[in-house]
C-alpha cells in the first residue's frame, strides 16, 4: 500500500489480504486451515514466490508437530521434513494455480 490522495484496486485488494491473514492467524488450526484454503485467492494476491514458499514449509512444520504431539503425546524439539515432501507440495500448489488461470482464460462453450 502506498500513501496516495486516491486508492486503486491495488490497494483495496492487499487490504483484504490483510485482514483475511491476521483473522485466520486469531482462529483455532482446524478452522485455520479450512478458511486459508476457502480464501487462498484473496491470500496469494501480490505476494512473491518466497513468501509462498515460506508459508507451505511453515504449514508442513505444524502438521509434522502436531502427528508428533499425537503420536508420542509430548512436543518434540527437533522436527524433519522430508524435501520430497516439501518439493510434492510446492509443485501441487503450483499446478493448481495453473489450473485456475488456464480455466478462468479459456472461453466457455
Amino acid at each position: 500500500m502506498h500513501l496516495r490522495e486516491y486508492v486503486n484496486g491495488d490497494d483495496v485488494n492487499i487490504a483484504i489480504r490483510v485482514m483475511l491473514d491476521s483473522f485466520i492467524e486469531t482462529q483455532k488450526y482446524s478452522v485455520m486451515k479450512t478458511m486459508r484454503k476457502t480464501f487462498s485467492r484473496y491470500l496469494s494476491f501480490k505476494k512473491d514466490n518466497n513468501e509462498i514458499l515460506f508459508f507451505l514449509l511453515k504449514q508442513l512444520m505444524q502438521e509434522q508437530s502436531l502427528f508428533q504431539r499425537n503420536r508420542y503425546g509430548r512436543d518434540i524439539d527437533s522436527i524433519e521434513i522430508p524435501e520430497k515432501d516439501f518439493v510434492d507440495k510446492v509443485s501441487f500448489l503450483f499446478m493448481y494455480i495453473e489450473y485456475k488461470i488456464a480455466a478462468t482464460t479459456l472461453p466457455s462453450i
